[in-house]
């Protein structure tokens, strides 16, 4: 079975995977509401006036780190023999698993401006990546084969 890093390593391949997830994130951020979703909507304005393009950008940094995580856990879905089931009942893993990679990646992080907006945002951060969890198997099923 293919995996999500083997996808990647074509270029074509990852320019297509990175421009779908793009996408999707600013799909999800567009569809948060209330106070917390003004908040994500805010902090997410200020990552792209720091650096334009920065969604792209930061999921082709990101990617390297999270496929290791995401390929195991594709494969089990796939296993179970309904992948988008398999993530609505396993988001809470899906998303700590994720989450520890970023964490991982910000207590490393040299960009003081740009830390302190990870760390501002992180408190509502897993009630988010939990519901971009379940967009997940829509982009590997749509790239991996």
């Amino acid at each position: 079975m293919a995996t999500l890093t083997s996808t990647l390593a074509d270029p074509t391949k990852r320019t297509a995977v990175i421009a779908d997830a793009a996408r999707i994130v600013e799909e999800q951020v567009a569809a948060t509401t209330g106070l917390r979703g003004m908040g994500l909507k805010a902090g997410f304005k200020a990552f792209q006036r720091i650096r334009p393009g920065i969604v792209p950008l930061a999921l082709d940094r990101l990617f390297p780190h999270f496929t290791p995580v995401l390929d195991p856990l594709w494969a089990e879905a796939v296993r179970s023999g309904d992948a988008d089931a398999w993530f609505r009942q396993h988001d809470e893993r899906v998303a700590d698993a994720l989450l520890g990679v970023t964490d991982g990646l910000a207590s490393r992080a040299q960009n003081k401006v740009m830390l302190r907006i990870y760390q501002g945002l992180r408190s509502q951060a897993r009630g988010h990546v939990l519901a971009g969890v379940l967009r997940i198997p829509e982009l590997i099923a749509r790239h991996v084969r």
